[in-house]
């Protein structure tokens, strides 16, 4: 049956005027929209590089649909937020055109292009290739139709007994108007008649969300494991809630802000009309609602030889389990590296803050924590306890807001201070402040990291955390902290970067001294890993250093808006996108500086809104063998992926890259799970596996100039 989906537009767009604090101005562009990669069509490149680990066979079968799953969800949100923001710009009228030259109408008709190819190729996978495999490995997704006797019987006792009493039939009609559908419901359009001949009627019937939408049912030993939609079964047994009607029609529509619905055309045009949309917003699909709601089938622990082989991440050597965390970081720095480093050890260093009579006060950053959050328990405890506790709480988390005020308020609760952000801005950075009354005297003590206070994604995302007790870095934490909570001003600080006051300026002044070191003949090198590159200027400033023969390698997730390998523009600068098993969501700054190498890890991307509009910080990774180790062993590791790296094209297409050389497994994401694994087991006990053959960071001088 053919199905469709279409999108509407009801939230603020990301876009606004870029003014920052401080009097910093945008200087006159020199380079023309053909240096520019849409941002929008970006991200969708993104996406499809997700869509590729789906179609990639040699990834477990459940694997596949993960990615299908993420695939799904990644792109709900790109029309949730992103498409609502371009169309609202196309409604009125406004004129804004991006630095790639594309209008907003421009752009959505560009995104559905690309998007119609991509949902196309989505159901295309799942009909033909997922969905097949499933069944030959005994999991089996079916319509309530294609259901035998017996299981037919069981589903419709599950709906007598499950699903009608949640059910709530909703008039539309003269006397009642559309309801206020909820956002990413699932809905049943109903059309019916009181006799044939007569008037139609129309009934909206929402799925319960409080039951799942993929139904596991029962199974004998052997038998297959048979899943039906939720959707299917109420379609199946919908006359149940019109009797003496006669039903026409029953359609699955699902809403999310942007409203994706997916009916015939009559129906279609009916519920286009309310949410006035128009065809371009259609897009025509072969399958279920929403390929999220396949989740049961990923969680299902049955299916472990369908799935990656587990990973349980290892406590670093130098914070064992029961180590006093505070006597090792009076001794050293700490730089672990998530997920292939437990997360446990800044959980412990938070639970004994909490309970340790000699800890005065803590302070901290929370962005996202996760529902059941150790980390804010122990706050409340702290709290409880009489410490001196501030959290600043940002309520603007997207999707995370209601999960943020409960835990704010039960700060408050506990006698805990809570600053909820900045006025105009998002507190975004990731940032833990322990004071402590140590035998010597009063002691900082220091946590930063890439990524956010939740121990479950800290399992899936790879991220920095850095613990340190160096006094001068620890105070202008403290200096931080003061000036989001306080009134002062930023006073400008010498080890960290803080936006919106001065992380770009200075990003760009460190950018600049490399084109000038490259100019002078001295070692020269930018290396970046980052989820987004965006921001103009600073692209341009990339394109200058590129053309004064900058070696520039970028490692860009997401979005990325510079168009590599131009001659005479860009063709110093290599982009590639690592998509694999965890999410890449750390961010390094490296500069060769001369022979003197800076290296800055960061919760900020390179775009406007982490530049103008969020509190974020950069800090510097000084103790040499830490350095090192980013310099020597995790970049290249990066760098020289040829397994889940995708190089971009200057046309903003990316290839994808193949094994060559004697080590096919050149990936650095298995790289470093292996390397946790063996550093877990005792010595001796298993051979290391041999390292790859890596090409080492170099900084030599640029060749001389051709005249």
């Amino acid at each position: 049956m053919e199905q469709a989906s279409a999108k509407i537009s009801v939230e603020n767009s990301n876009a606004g005027a870029e003014s920052f604090p401080g009097g910093f101005a945008r200087s006159e562009s020199f380079f023309g929209p053909q240096s520019f990669i849409n941002r929008e069509l970006s991200w969708l490149e993104f996406n499809r590089r997700v869509l590729e680990e789906a179609q990639d066979a040699t990834q477990p079968l459940i694997e596949r649909v993960k990615f299908l799953t993420i695939f799904s969800s990644n792109l709900d949100e790109f029309f949730e937020i992103r498409v609502a923001g371009i169309k609202q710009q196309i409604e009125s009228e406004t004129s804004d055109v991006g630095p790639d030259g594309l209008s907003p109408t421009e752009t959505f008709n560009s995104i559905r292009r690309v998007v119609s190819e991509l949902v196309a190729t989505q159901y295309a996978l799942w009909n033909a290739e997922l969905l097949p495999q499933l069944a030959k490995n005994g999991i089996r997704v079916r319509e309530v139709s294609q259901l035998n006797a017996k299981r037919a019987a069981w589903a419709h006792r599950y709906f007598q007994k499950e699903v009608f009493p949640m059910l709530t039939p909703l008039a539309v009609d003269a006397s009642h108007p559309f309801p206020q559908l909820l956002n990413k419901s699932h809905n049943l359009l109903v059309r019916a008649k009181a006799q044939r001949g007569g008037e139609p009627l129309h009934a909206i019937v929402q799925v319960p969300r409080v039951i799942p939408r993929l139904i596991l049912m029962p199974r004998g030993k052997g038998e297959p494991w048979d899943y039906i939609y939720l959707a299917s079964l109420i379609k199946q047994h919908i006359d149940e809630l019109f009797p003496g009607l006669i039903l026409e029609g029953v359609h699955a529509f699902r809403v999310t802000r942007n409203s994706d619905l997916y009916i015939p055309r009559d129906f279609r045009d009916l519920l286009l009309e309310f949410f006035e949309l128009t065809e371009p917003d259609v897009y025509k699909v072969d399958g279920p609602l929403s390929m999220t709601h396949l989740a049961p089938l990923i969680s299902n622990d049955a299916f472990a030889k369908l799935k990656d082989r587990p990973f349980q991440p290892g406590r670093d050597p130098a914070l064992p389990p029961h180590a006093d965390i505070f006597e090792v970081l009076r001794r050293q720095d700490v730089l672990l590296q998530h997920p292939y480093d437990s997360f446990d050890p800044i959980v412990d260093l938070i639970e004994e803050a909490a309970q340790d009579p000699q800890v005065l006060a803590i302070k901290i950053t929370l962005y996202r924590t996760g529902g059941e959050s150790p980390i804010v328990a122990a706050l409340i405890d702290a709290a409880n306890a009489g410490k001196q506790v501030t959290a600043i709480v940002e309520l603007r988390a997207r999707f995370d807001e209601a999960v943020n005020i409960q835990w704010a308020r039960r700060l408050e609760e506990a006698g805990a201070h809570v600053i909820y952000g900045v006025v105009g801005l998002k507190t975004h950075c990731k940032m833990l402040l322990v004071v402590r009354r140590d035998a010597d005297r009063i002691r900082h003590y220091v946590h930063l990291g890439t990524g956010n206070y939740n121990p479950r994604t800290a399992r899936i995302y790879t991220d920095w955390s850095f613990l340190t007790t160096e006094p001068q870095l620890t105070e202008e934490v403290g200096i931080v902290f003061n000036t989001i909570t306080g009134l002062a001003a930023y006073p400008g600080l010498k080890k960290l970067m803080v936006a919106p006051f001065d992380i770009k300026q200075r990003l760009i002044g460190f950018i600049e001294r490399e084109r000038d070191h490259a100019r002078a003949g001295k070692p020269a090198r930018i290396i970046a890993k980052l989820n987004s590159l965006v921001d103009q200027e600073v692209i341009e400033k990339l394109y200058e250093a590129s053309c004064a023969e900058v070696t520039i390698d970028l490692i860009v997730r997401g979005i990325c808006c510079l168009r590599p390998k131009i001659p005479r523009l860009s063709e110093n600068i290599r982009v590639i996108s690592i998509v694999g098993r965890f999410l890449e969501h750390s961010r390094i700054y490296y500069f060769a500086n001369a022979g003197q190498p800076q290296v800055l890890l960061s919760s900020a991307d390179w775009m406007p809104r982490n530049f103008l509009r969020r509190v974020e910080v950069a800090f510097p990774i000084e103790n040499p063998a830490l350095r090192d180790n980013i310099i020597n062993e995790v970049l290249p590791r990066f760098l020289n992926d040829r397994v889940k790296a995708r190089e971009l094209q200057p046309g903003g297409s990316y290839r994808r890259l193949q094994p060559e050389g004697p080590e096919p497994r050149a990936q650095a994401q298995w790289h470093f799970r292996e390397r946790s694994r063996e550093r877990a087991k005792k010595l001796g006990r298993k051979k290391t596996p041999p390292p790859d053959k890596l090409i080492p960071i170099t900084v030599a001088p640029p060749p001389p100039k051709q005249s």
